[in-house]
């Protein structure tokens, strides 16, 4: 059976480092949609950062669609309708943050366009260091992002706040939870926060981050959700990742990519291992299993 559906991860798969999509990777998927194979775009990233590529990939003109947050929503870039499965409400993230604090993390609380940043003190020990070792302007955010200690990602979430209180959330529904630190300290805490933390989903998306989204939100569980709406077989679905997110989307697709990228864990739990994502490793599997005709 021939491939409809081309599910895709952003950070680590689809994006580069310099969160950008490479050429190849847009040729390929432009193809596919001129052939009829709808594309989605699934991340832990909410709509406002997705949009941008959603346009660059002209998702809005073939049906594309977006699966934000690690599967709290779909978003129809033609028609700008979104739908919202669950979200945190104040208390959970509350009860999340307090007791993430004793690990000495950086906590991020998101919402659709920005989030709320508790940053201990002593990580600024290490923000002041790159920040000096890549000579950035003062205006530049303090904030971790995927890859690195201090990260701008003001464009896609313009409303940033650092808090010293968790008090200071003033939001009654939120979109998820991530703590950021260095892989090896999070290699370290990791199962004692999931197994803490067990009435949620917590995934650790990249060796830097874990997100914490209800309990039964998953990329995979949206996919699935979906593909019941729209009548498609597993075997008529390709998905790409690199994280665990990723891990229950593959579980629901025919043909599961992971990137060489991938740490080892996520790559067993894929049918295929492509190339890494700074060379385009989309393309090449979707040139194999999908345009090769």
């Amino acid at each position: 059976m021939s491939i409809k559906l081309i599910v895709t991860d952003m950070d680590g798969t689809l994006l580069d480092y310099k969160d950008e999509i490479s050429m190849e990777n847009i040729q390929a998927l432009m193809t596919a949609q001129q052939k009829g194979i709808q594309v989605i775009l699934a991340s832990g990233r909410s709509h406002r950062r997705l949009l941008p590529y959603a346009q660059k990939l002209h998702l809005n003109e073939y049906g594309g669609l977006l699966i934000e947050v690690n599967g709290m929503a779909i978003y129809d870039p033609k028609t700008n309708k979104r739908r919202i499965f669950q979200q945190l409400h104040r208390d959970e993230v509350m009860d999340i943050c307090n007791y993430l604090s004793a690990f000495d993390v950086e906590i991020q609380v998101y919402f659709d366009d920005g989030f709320y940043c508790y940053i201990p003190d002593v990580l600024y020990i290490y923000k002041r260091e790159e920040r000096e070792r890549r000579k950035l302007p003062d205006d530049y955010p303090w904030v971790s992002g995927a890859w690195s200690w201090i990260s701008d990602n003001r464009s896609g979430y313009p409303n940033q706040k650092l808090i010293k209180n968790f008090q200071e959330i003033d939001r009654d529904k939120l979109n998820k939870v991530n703590i950021s630190h260095n892989a090896d300290y999070l290699d370290q805490i990791e199962a004692t926060i999931k197994n803490d933390l067990k009435n949620y989903q917590v995934v650790r998306t990249c060796p830097r981050m874990l997100e914490i989204t209800p309990k039964n939100i998953s990329k995979g569980q949206t996919l699935r959700r979906y593909m019941e709406e729209a009548g498609l077989s597993k075997d008529e679905v390709i998905a790409f990742g690199d994280g665990e997110n990723d891990v229950d989307m593959f579980k629901a697709a025919g043909i599961s990519v992971a990137m060489d990228n991938a740490e080892e864990r996520i790559k067993k739990e894929a049918t295929y291992v492509t190339c890494a994502n700074t060379q385009s490793g989309v393309a090449k599997a979707l040139y194999r299993f999908v345009l090769h005709e």
